[in-house]
């Protein structure tokens, strides 16, 4: 006699909330935070802003639909997205990874080997007129 399989699938955890990750929220006495259940985003869209960032999971397309492109009438590619703790602030986000700062790190870090490393990230504007990107630059940082 075989055994039935279940056809339903667990749902995703909810990311923990390492422990020096700091909250917005105030915890009344006595209360940590357990689970970090809904992020701010992150987005490194002006030249000159710059973050240190831990990334902590791979990049993936976001589940969030993109916008409406006003010329076409046709929806964008959703964003890639990982989360992140900015450094800074000590706040975990869901980091809103440009497609320059996406190709780099899968260039030199191939299948995910960025997880678990810190980098300085900065939007370094555009080299020429006209140009349609940014540049980044990108440093692989550690603690000293």
């Amino acid at each position: 006699m075989s055994k039935a399989k279940s056809s339903t699938k667990a749902k995703p955890a909810a990311k923990e909330a390492p422990a020096a990750i700091a909250s917005t929220t105030t915890m009344p006495a006595g209360f940590k935070a357990k689970r970090v259940i809904t992020l701010p985003s992150l987005a490194i869209k002006n030249a000159g802003e710059a973050h240190t960032l831990k990334i902590l999971d791979e990049m993936r397309v976001s589940n969030v639909a993109g916008k409406v492109n006003k010329e076409t009438g046709l929806p964008e590619k959703p964003a890639t997205v990982c989360t992140a703790v900015d450094i800074g602030t000590g706040q975990q986000v869901i980091f809103i990874v440009s497609a320059v700062v996406k190709g780099n790190l899968e260039r030199d870090y191939p299948d995910g080997a960025y997880v678990g490393l810190l980098f300085y990230i900065k939007n370094m504007g555009k080299r020429k007129e006209g140009q349609r990107y940014n540049d980044f630059e990108i440093v692989e940082v550690e603690a000293e």
